[in-house]
């Protein structure tokens, strides 16, 4: 199908042409005029082919090729109206004028096929490099234990839980066998209370949380190594006579 409609007598028996103002109307004075839009919009049509044709193989042209594609179509606008118009003041549609817009509507089509074929290899090489983005290979996390200690339950909590209690491609009993060789002490005895099965792990899970996800035991754990530490400080730094008379 051709970009520009084909002129046609029968659709109008206009001898004048009127531009896109319907106020105003083209005469036989205006020929030249029209021919030379119509020459301008047409180099620069072949020249967007010119740059697209460079740009297949050479990326420095891509940015260029892809301003003149954001103008193509004010380029078959002004195209279309010059054309047009002479074919209405000749009231004729010579051989010439058609071929002339066969042309034109090949070389804009060829200019879209090149700005296609180039946006998915655009889009192919941001995939892959994606895909390639995620591919990249981490330094393996290793599974932290945990005898009992309250002030490493946060820690041991969110990893055990990223790493394995959250997977979905373990199941219940890998699970388990993780939780059973992370754990040692007081924890590990938790745990051992229940048989090592699938349908045991869920429930040794929660009950080793029930122990140790307790914020008050954690907060006095920790506020009561801050004030041993405070107490060694001012053991160290004043005389004993004076510390005997601080602790009666």
């Amino acid at each position: 199908m051709s970009l520009l409609s084909r002129h046609s007598r029968k659709s109008s028996a206009l001898k004048k042409s009127k531009s896109k103002s319907e106020d105003f109307e083209y005469t036989a004075q205006d020929l030249p005029s029209l021919r030379r839009k119509r020459t301008i919009a047409i180099k620069r049509l072949n020249k967007a082919l010119e740059i697209g044709q460079l740009a297949k193989s050479d990326p420095s042209q891509r940015d260029l090729f892809l301003s003149y594609h954001h103008d193509i179509k004010n380029i078959a606008a002004a195209f279309e109206d010059a054309h047009f118009s002479i074919l209405e003041i000749l009231d004729d549609t010579a051989d010439a004028d058609a071929c002339l817009q066969e042309q034109f509507d090949d070389t804009y089509y060829k200019i879209e096929s090149i700005y296609r074929s180039l946006i998915r290899s655009e889009d192919a090489k941001q995939s892959k490099s994606v895909s390639s983005s995620f591919n990249v290979r981490l330094p393996k996390i290793t599974l932290p234990t945990f005898s009992g200690n309250i002030k490493l339950w946060p820690e041991y909590f969110d990893t055990f839980n990223a790493l394995i209690h959250n997977s979905s491609s373990l199941t219940e009993t890998e699970k388990f066998h993780y939780l059973v060789s992370s754990l040692s002490g007081d924890a590990l005895s938790i745990v051992k209370a229940f048989p090592l099965t699938h349908e045991h792990y869920t429930s040794a899970y929660q009950a080793l949380c029930a122990r140790y996800k307790n914020k008050r035991d954690l907060a006095f754990a920790c506020w009561r190594e801050i004030l041993n530490i405070e107490f060694k400080s001012l053991k160290k730094n004043i005389p004993i006579l004076s510390f005997r008379l601080i602790i009666n």
